[in-house]
């Protein structure tokens, strides 16, 4: 659609919701958030087909923040029509699923009382919210979601997701917490400790510790999981000297064990060099095993997460750079491997600027926007501490004003990244100054 010449676009137009529709399919995601905007200011109520049209246009431009307001708006539509909506249930769920994994607070919106207006509540739905709630360590949420979750379903809340809570008192550093979050499973007969999910959780706990290393936490590995996953990817796993118990009795582990592992392997015995060869050691190792395996469990399906961690490990030695862009290139092109999304891409972005390299970090940020990947809050969060860290005032005010334009949520580790900038900022100018009067 042609704009006026004055410039002023949709905001001296008048448009028919009969015509909306038919815009959606020709404008830019920041076009059609104007143009929704617009139609909020009509007299008439927007049907709820072209909100359900703009929300998916935006959520697949990337566009959360907005994809979640237009959501909001859904839900609390008087006029929306439920046993329309209702069957579109599964498309609400891959909406959310994106939001959660983009950071986005979707434990703080009205999906609760939406989708319990179809009857009864996913059980999906309530995972994802708990998962986002214990994400930002959000604990009365995580609480009432939960005694919600026990209402609606009559059922204690699975393993994984109790695993999730777990870490999140672990986060908050309430050791009470920890050890009634085990108590609770095991009085609702979850037995945390013979499952994967709750262990590598722990185990998770482990390598924050002071003093943790990879030697020790082999000796809890042992403990409870079957070695074989582990032998096959060729990292070390020192013999016990007691014997062990019969294989059938131990746990198979997660990928999460295992990328668990792997890090506190490259992060605590090798160094950035050392690190950064190992890990495309393991990466022409795990390949392998994702295309000749398929009967092993953990290699059936290639798990970003691990090669998240694999592409991070090589990035940390700068030489190394090219070769780690060279394995999220290889994600791209091959079908066996997870495609790159935000997770990848932020590993390798946030590897870089270790090296104090602008330049660097943001030719990486702008590859990871020319594949359509839109920026998260640990992009900013990267970027804004390399900015600080060199002393580039203004490139760190031009992130704080996107992060607040962009309406992000204040993550713990968003907020932390930004004070620390804060800090390093002001003493960069308070050093300036003291040298300048001596």
């Amino acid at each position: 659609m042609t704009q006026h010449r004055s410039g002023h676009g949709f905001d001296s137009i008048k448009i028919g919701t009969s015509r909306a529709k038919f815009l959606i399919h020709l404008l830019s995601p920041v076009s059609i958030f104007r143009l929704y905007n617009v139609l909020l200011l009509s007299k008439s109520e927007v049907p709820d087909r072209i909100l359900l049209s703009i929300l998916h246009a935006l959520s697949e431009a990337g566009m959360f923040v907005q994809a979640l307001q237009v959501f909001q708006k859904l839900a609390l539509s008087p006029s929306r029509n439920d046993k329309s909506l209702s069957l579109r249930k599964w498309q609400f769920r891959r909406l959310f699923l994106k939001l959660y994994r983009a950071g986005i607070p979707i434990h703080e919106s009205d999906v609760i009382s939406f989708f319990s207006s179809f009857g009864n509540m996913d059980p999906l739905i309530y995972k994802l919210l708990i998962y986002a709630a214990a994400g930002v360590n959000d604990a009365n949420s995580v609480h009432k979601l939960t005694k919600d979750h026990e209402n609606q379903t009559g059922a204690a809340l699975p393993l994984d997701v109790v695993s999730a809570v777990f870490l999140m008192h672990h986060r908050l550093g309430d050791s009470s917490r920890l050890e009634i979050t085990y108590n609770d499973a095991q009085r609702q007969g979850l037995q945390p400790l013979s499952n994967s999910f709750f262990v590598t959780a722990v185990m998770l706990v482990e390598t924050h510790k002071e003093n943790a290393s990879y030697w020790g936490l082999c000796k809890l590995y042992r403990r409870f999981f079957k070695p074989l996953a582990l032998n096959l990817l060729e990292l070390p796993l020192p013999r016990q000297r007691n014997t062990p118990g019969p294989q059938n009795a131990l746990l198979e582990p997660t990928i999460g064990t295992l990328t668990i592992m792997l890090n506190s392997y490259l992060r605590t015995v090798a160094g950035n060099l050392e690190g950064s060869r190992y890990a495309l050691t393991i990466y022409w190792r795990y390949i392998s095993l994702i295309r000749n395996n398929s009967h092993i469990p953990q290699f059936q399906t290639a798990s970003e997460h691990f090669v998240a961690c694999i592409v991070s490990a090589v990035a940390r030695y700068k030489p190394n750079l090219g070769l780690a862009l060279g394995i999220v290139q290889d994600m791209i092109d091959f079908s066996d491997l997870p495609h790159p999304t935000s997770l990848t891409w932020d590993s390798l972005l946030q590897a870089s600027t270790l090296h104090r390299d602008p330049d660097t970090s943001e030719k990486i940020w702008e590859a990871m926007l020319e594949h359509g990947i839109p920026p998260t809050t640990h992009t900013y969060s990267a970027m804004i501490m390399l900015y600080a860290t060199v002393g580039d005032r203004e490139k760190s005010d031009i992130i704080r004003y996107r992060i607040t334009q962009e309406g992000w949520a204040l993550t713990p580790h968003l907020r932390n990244a930004l004070e620390v900038a804060e800090r390093k900022l002001t003493y960069r100018i308070v050093r300036r100054v003291e040298g300048t009067e001596n």
